[in-house]
């Protein structure tokens, strides 16, 4: 079984407020429930668990999960229920720094037909754009097909985007985990789950802090990151010489030039999701509608595990590990930081 620590201490940094950072636009009873225990002395983790496929396992009981926080011993959770339509903080962050991979011209539909469906009425939903500058067009706003078209375009219309260009103008300089951390910054005090949406490739190029310190910045205020690649632009970055090997034939005989699997190592986007308590998918343009679909899917299908609020002090490291017998199959797991629990429903 695949368990993923994360650490969790006092913030690594202070993040820029999104207010100064990101340039406004405009003016800006469930299935696996298990018994709650008292929300004073207690805390909510939200654990993402899935095949290989990417398809989240169903049926896990309280049993199965053991939680290890720090150097201490694993104990089982309080209570476990399945996250459902918990309102979510949703911050969008769309890296507009390499848009003729991207391909973004239909994203505002894209999300537009998600209302109703994995985007609820109690959602909250934030749009950022990132290239030569960060840009915003909607904070905190209802899910609304109409409004979110328009915070799409909104935000990759802005001027300072692309320093007044018409196309991506600050790939090589784009300040990357920066503008994760504002967008992190943002969702530090949102209600209901908080859950960064990144539509990019991972590729980071000036920021003053790296991956790594964004991740312990985005576990430590509870926010879970998922993010989205475009599937030729993923190509085309693993892609060296390597990927080809030539095999040579005894003399007298042809040469062969055979395509082998090329080493490939997970990106910093990669293992910024799966340490915060997300994932990261790939897929084509055509298709990136389905995926953005089914990430929004999974966030719903997470296991809100309530964990005694003793076991999780500031400035140690926290893990989750499924032991037992959950399926014969290896699942990824992945938890986000501990928040305090949601208000009843």
């Amino acid at each position: 079984m695949l368990g993923l620590a994360a650490t969790a201490s006092a913030s690594a940094f202070q993040a820029q407020s999104p207010a100064t950072a990101a340039a406004p636009v405009e003016s800006a009873s469930p299935a696996g429930r298990t018994p709650a225990a008292s929300g004073a002395d207690s805390l909510e983790l939200p654990v993402l668990i899935v095949d290989h496929e990417h398809r989240p396992a169903d049926g896990v009981t309280l049993d199965q999960l053991r939680i290890k926080t720090g150097t201490g011993q694993p104990f089982a959770p309080l209570a476990m229920r399945l996250e459902d339509e918990d309102p979510v903080s949703l911050a969008i962050l769309i890296d507009a720094s390499r848009d003729s991979f991207h391909d973004l011209g239909k994203l505002g539909d894209e999300f537009a037909a998600m209302v109703g469906s994995v985007l609820l009425p109690g959602d909250r939903i934030t749009i950022y754009a990132a290239d030569c500058a960060m840009t915003r067009s909607m904070l905190n706003a209802p899910p609304e097909a109409a409004a979110l078209r328009k915070g799409v375009a909104d935000a990759l219309a802005a001027p300072t985007l692309h320093n007044g260009k018409p196309h991506s103008a600050c790939g090589k300089t784009v300040t990357l985990w920066d503008d994760v951390a504002v967008a992190i910054a943002g969702l530090s005090h949102a209600p209901g789950r908080r859950v960064l949406l990144m539509i990019s490739s991972g590729t980071d190029g000036a920021s003053k802090y790296d991956w790594l310190t964004v991740q312990q910045y985005a576990f430590d205020q509870g926010v879970a990151i998922f993010a989205m690649r475009d599937q030729r632009q993923a190509q085309a970055d693993d892609f060296t010489r390597q990927s080809l090997s030539v095999t040579n034939g005894s003399t007298g005989f042809h040469s062969t030039i055979s395509p082998t699997p090329a080493p490939r190592n997970a990106n910093s986007l990669e293992l910024l999701c799966a340490n915060s308590g997300g994932l990261t998918l790939m897929s084509a343009p055509e298709f990136r509608k389905d995926g953005l679909a089914d990430i929004l899917f999974l966030v719903r299908k997470r296991y809100i595990l309530t964990i005694p609020k003793a076991a999780y002090q500031p400035g140690t490291s926290h893990s989750a590990k499924v032991t037992g017998t959950l399926l014969k199959t290896p699942y990824f797991m992945s938890a986000a930081g501990a928040t305090e629990p949601l208000p009843a429903k």
